[in-house]
């Protein structure tokens, strides 16, 4: 997660964060989501989340609303410069903005999946380069490293981390309910519980991911941490896709 993610004040009440910053083609234009604005836009496309609520705004309204220029600051996904959105990406975010940056988070987190993968290939192979300069050295045969080694083994993507963290959903409301009642009799002892538990019963809840994010941004509590809380206190079930 960025550093220097911008947070912003929103009328003194709850925090909103910027997202993603994108464009799209200037005649498929969107309508900015601000009150009372009701214009298109196309260029610096700001996508916001405000008290659990997706916004698309505009650059001029997203500066007006929340009082920072709309060049400062870096959002969660991307740059601030902003990328163009194919045709496909543009119809996601108009229709389920939610949707829109679960992909983003999803790309991301294929990214650092490759990235971690080529340092690890790039480490083995230090690491084989200096065992063969050590052998040669000592006049002992040289041990070739194990190619089958599964170096992305499952023991590194747990059901709470990358792409499975948007598999999961809210428990029915009776089952909610119950684990609830259950925490407020029993308070959770496990880590991070007792925060996830006092801020589920304390906002809106569209899914599990978009808690989850939210809650991240508050707090700085990785999303991995905030699932596996949930999922102990018996308020998600899988889901698949």
């Amino acid at each position: 997660m960025n550093d220097d993610i911008q947070t912003i004040p929103e009328d003194g009440q709850a925090s909103a964060f910027l997202l993603a910053i994108v464009e799209v083609d200037k005649a498929d234009r969107i309508q900015c989501q601000a009150e009372g604005c009701g214009h298109s836009v196309y260029k610096r496309i700001h996508v916001v989340l405000a008290g659990l609520k997706f916004k698309v705004l505009g650059s001029q309204c997203y500066e007006r609303l929340y009082g920072y220029a709309s060049s400062e600051g870096l959002p969660q996904f991307g740059s601030a410069t902003g990328r163009l959105l194919t045709a496909e990406e543009r119809q996601v975010l108009v229709e389920n903005t939610a949707a829109f940056i679960e992909r983003l988070e999803a790309e991301r987190i294929e990214l650092e999946r490759v990235a971690a993968l080529q340092a690890t290939r790039e480490r083995e192979a230090e690491q084989a380069q200096a065992a063969r300069r050590s052998a040669m050295q000592i006049g002992q045969p040289t041990r070739r490293p194990d190619l089958h080694r599964k170096i992305d083994s499952d023991e590194h993507s747990p059901l709470y981390e990358g792409g499975e963290m948007l598999c999961w959903k809210w428990k029915s409301a009776e089952e909610v309910a119950a684990s609830i009642a259950e925490a407020d009799a029993n308070p959770p002892q496990g880590p991070y519980q007792a925060s996830v538990i006092a801020c589920f019963k304390g906002q809106r809840r569209p899914t599990p991911y978009a808690f989850a994010l939210d809650v991240e941004m508050r707090q700085r509590l990785p999303k991995a941490y905030i699932f596996r809380a949930l999922d102990e206190l018996n308020l998600i079930e899988r889901t698949h896709r």
